[in-house]
């Protein structure tokens, strides 16, 4: 079990040293890469649609980079930033690609919105709530004026294994991310 805590502290580095923010956004990255990577794997698997697989392979190894800038280097506002901007950017593609308000996506950008909120704090957040909310207007906006081809699935057992398929697996991220906080919260505590 030691071995096991040694590993997981030089994976994604000691809380009490690094602090809880730079702490939790490294388990974020890490995490997130390795489950858009299994995503991007099922994806493949299944014969799914093409473009979300290139999304998830993508934001994956966007985060696996962005990951190694937060754990080894000095600065966390930036990676953050690409984080929140970036991650928000990518799952509106993902969204579009899986079928607008049809698909899964759309929850896992309310996810993301929490996500926003504990990681930043002040001005900064104000203003990537206010564009998170904004975001959330012209995704309405798009997915109102949208032809109905865009929203459709090919059939119904599609919509039914990709809805639950990704429902499975973001809400096993958004578990383990939970309980990161969690534990995180309970040793500040103490």
């Amino acid at each position: 079990m030691k071995k096991l805590h040694s590993l997981y502290v030089s994976v994604f580095g000691d809380a009490e040293q690094i602090g809880s923010e730079r702490y939790f956004v490294t388990v974020t990255c890490l995490s997130s890469s390795i489950f858009l990577f299994i995503l991007c794997m099922v994806h493949l698997f299944m014969d799914l649609d093409p473009a979300p697989v290139f999304i998830a392979g993508g934001s994956s190894l966007m985060l696996l980079g962005l990951y190694f800038f937060v754990r080894f280097g000095t600065c966390l506002f930036y990676p953050k930033l690409i984080l929140s901007v970036l991650g928000l950017v990518l799952l509106d593609l993902t969204w579009y690609s899986k079928f607008l308000s049809n698909g899964p996506v759309l929850f896992f950008v309310l996810i993301f919105g929490a996500l926003v909120l504990w990681v930043w704090e002040g001005r900064a957040l104000l203003f990537l709530l206010l564009l998170y909310y904004l975001n959330v207007a012209v995704l309405f906006i798009i997915d109102y004026h949208a032809p109905a081809f865009l929203s459709e699935y090919p059939e119904g057992r599609v919509r039914s294994v990709d809805i639950y398929l990704s429902f499975t697996l973001y809400s096993t991220l958004l578990i383990f991310l939970l309980h990161v906080v969690k534990r995180d919260f309970l040793r500040q505590k103490e």
